[in-house]
């Protein structure tokens, strides 16, 4: 079968989504939990060594109606790269830029092929069950674009008689409109859930220009934002062992994009943008064996427009992923993972050449041994792959997670990761801006090594973890886009070597007595990541990366008692240079949110109220410059949900 005629039949049985719109069942993690039918993956089985850590509960409740960059930025050590309210927001794990995280929803890379990247302004929390950020380099297990770690993404399922529904609601300042809806069914061998969401915000805040002359206040113009999405799970039980998994998510963004501050203009510019995402997995269980085939469609659109200056540009990529994985297990301590993925890209843009097309084979395997009662867990990991019939370097990964003592155990990594290059970074023509692409650009290829130590009480109440980790990367072929001589023409270049290292502090103390629960948790990172290039310039070389954080610090305090809760997130964010010499910077920035809550019941009905207060310290601040954020603002918003 030939590459078109495979990618053809693979759209047309995934087309075949659209016909199911039964309604389904999803539950909050928090009360009324149904019995879930877990399978392990490689996220669960086969990373032993690798730093994970698990989006609360909690947070993923309070934050419903939020997206996924701000969960992250306020509940992790995750940098979020944000362009302001409603706009471009993006992860940088451990120094790494943003088309080094992979970023997986229910076992699919979302990234785009045009720019390697994923906007997390576009990703509604509400969307989504279960969070886990996975840190350190994982190509082993991922394939491109894991050098700095990997976000997992996905939704529960579970099965048993249900039916519920629940509404949410939400106003807050700015004119900041969310609207969700949600309907759940389930039975004994099918379980279906729907989801749909619309949302907007004008953005309209005052700000202190800092970036003009005397100071002024203003009002951000041209930032509105709206959104509108829905997501289809389906899961049906086809015998006792074997299962297929339906998933369909669509949504529309419209953004406006204002004015730099230092900018005296007013900006018409907008983005509009539309994806169409389609998976279907079919998995069947047996006694030493789980065979897994999946296959997954993403079609992604974006639309730029620029009246001003008489711009329109629309940009468009397509990616078909077909996998098979298998899991065995040879005897109880020895367990083997095995697959191989097939994906097909294709992007078109204005400033492409050509519409460009890419195919990419690999192969992967990671092995496991248990040892003295699951006391000693070792993994090895490797993955090749083709691209374009050519074949990149072998990629592998080792770890190790072992008690070292009572309440004490240590984890160790080193694995090696890479990154193919973006259409965009190869192929780029643009005669406006002297801006072109490289097709002589290498893999970047990093290699990765972290140890932590690790404390947890042997008592449940209270409960009290922390652990450090100490981490080191080298990323060689970094891709940077640089300008010539004169500075008359830009395009990406491979740079010798960015050093990352830093340590991490993770603690946590959760009590439950009662009626009564407490939860706090804090996190701290140092980090220096710095170009060591041999032919960087002097003024660059051995300087830390521009917005890179030297200090990010989270803590979370969270209070319930009975049907009252109380939370409070406290974040900061060191000082981020913002010239390659480092003679430039955004000055660091500390924020406080607090979220209170009540909830009540009457008979099959259950009611949630809650009062955000984002910013509650008024902070006058930017994470990038030139992008204002908004001071002290307010969120009121009521959830309405039904079960039977």
């Amino acid at each position: 079968m030939t590459k078109i005629k495979k990618t053809f039949v693979l759209a047309g049985t995934l087309a075949c989504l659209n016909s199911f719109g039964q309604i389904g069942k999803t539950h909050d993690t928090i009360v009324n939990m149904k019995e879930a039918v877990i399978i392990s993956n490689r996220l669960q089985q086969f990373t032993p060594g690798n730093k994970i850590l698990s989006i609360d509960s909690i947070a993923l409740r309070n934050h419903a109606t939020n997206t996924l960059g701000d969960i992250i930025s306020s509940q992790s050590q995750v940098q979020i790269n944000n362009y302001g309210a409603g706009a471009l927001s993006s992860p940088s794990i451990r120094g790494t830029g943003s088309a080094h995280t992979a970023i997986l929803w229910n076992g699919f890379n979302l990234q785009d092929v045009l720019n390697g990247e994923l906007d997390f302004s576009q990703i509604p929390a509400f969307f989504l069950d279960d969070v886990k950020l996975q840190f350190g380099g994982c190509g082993a297990l991922y394939g491109s674009g894991a050098i700095g770690g990997a976000i997992n993404l996905s939704n529960d399922k579970h099965f048993g008689s249900s039916l519920g529904a629940s509404l949410i609601t939400s106003y807050g300042s700015y004119e900041n409109y969310f609207e969700g809806a949600e309907c759940h069914f389930g039975q004994k061998d099918f379980t279906a859930t729907i989801r749909a969401f619309n949302t907007s915000i004008r953005n309209d805040f005052d700000f202190t220009n800092i970036h003009q002359y005397g100071n002024p206040l203003q009002k951000l113009q041209n930032a509105e934002t709206r959104q509108q999405g829905a997501l289809i799970d389906n899961s049906i039980l086809l015998t006792q062992n074997q299962k297929l998994n339906i998933h369909l998510w669509f949504q529309s963004n419209d953004h406006n994009i204002p004015a730099l501050m230092n900018d005296t203009n007013i900006s018409k510019q907008n983005e509009k943008n539309q994806n169409i995402r389609r998976t279907i997995e079919w998995n069947r269980t047996g006694i030493r064996s789980d065979f897994f085939v999946r296959m997954g469609y993403f079609n992604n659109y974006k639309l730029y427009e620029d009246p001003s200056y008489n711009v329109r540009a629309d940009y468009k990529s397509v990616s078909s992923i077909s996998e098979f994985e298998n899991n065995y297990k040879f005897s109880t301590n020895f367990k083997l993972n095995s697959g191989c993925n097939y994906t097909h890209e294709k992007g078109e843009s204005p400033n492409l050449d050509k519409t460009h097309q890419r195919d990419r084979i690999a192969i992967f395997s990671s092995l496991k041994y248990n040892l003295k009662n699951n006391r000693i867990k070792a993994v090895v990991s490797g993955r090749e792959e083709i691209v374009n019939g050519h074949n990149n370097p072998l990629t592998y990964s080792f770890g190790i997670d072992g008690e070292v003592a009572k309440r004490f155990n240590i984890r160790a990594n080193i694995n090696k990761s890479y990154r193919i290059p973006s259409f965009n970074d190869l192929y780029w023509n643009d005669l406006s801006y002297n801006m072109f692409g490289n097709p002589d650009l290498k893999n970047e290829e990093g290699l990765n090594e972290e140890v932590s130590l690790n404390y947890a009480t042997l008592k449940k109440k209270p409960s009290i973890e922390a652990g450090i980790t100490a981490f080191n990367s080298n990323v060689t072929n970094w891709i940077l886009w640089e300008p010539n001589a004169d500075y008359s023409v830009w395009k990406p270049m491979n740079v010798d070597t960015v050093w990352s290292r830093g340590l991490e502090l993770n603690v946590s103390f959760v009590h439950n007595y009662g009626s009564f629960l407490m939860k706090v948790t804090g996190m701290y990172t140092y980090l220096k990541t710095t170009d060591e290039s041999k032919a960087a310039d002097s003024t660059v070389r051995h300087k830390q990366l521009i917005y890179v954080p030297n200090h990010k610090a989270v803590a979370n305090v969270y209070f319930e008692y009975k049907n009252f809760s109380l939370s409070y997130a406290l974040s900061y964010t060191g000082d981020r240079f913002t010239t390659a010499d480092n003679t430039d910077k955004v000055k660091g920035y500390l924020t406080g949110d607090f979220i209170i809550g009540k909830s009540f019941a009457y008979k099959n009905y259950k009611f949630n109220i809650d009062l955000h207060v984002n910013n509650a310290w008024n902070a006058k601040y930017e994470i990038m410059q030139f992008y204002p954020m908004p001071g002290r603002n307010y969120q009121l918003g009521v959830k309405m949900s039904f079960d039977k």
